[in-house]
């Protein structure tokens, strides 16, 4: 396997072009009362184009910062 480093300008959509995020979910962690259980909640999850933004944003940010993103 082979690791690149990804630079700010290759952070877009086109980098996930291939990638689809797609999770059927049947147990998650919830906080209630103050304590971590988990639940039996069924749901899949599928990111949005502004969940993908979102994703971008947080990436450069990693990088602007001094951090490191791999592909």
């Amino acid at each position: 396997m082979k690791y690149i480093k990804i630079e700010t300008e290759s952070i877009n959509r086109e980098l996930f072009a291939h990638f689809q995020r797609h999770q059927r979910v049947t147990k998650c962690w919830r906080k209630i009362d103050g304590k971590w259980c988990i639940k039996e909640v069924a749901f899949i999850d599928d990111w949005t184009e502004e969940e993908y933004a979102e994703l971008f944003i947080t990436l450069k940010n990693t990088v602007a910062t001094g951090g490191l993103v791999l592909g």
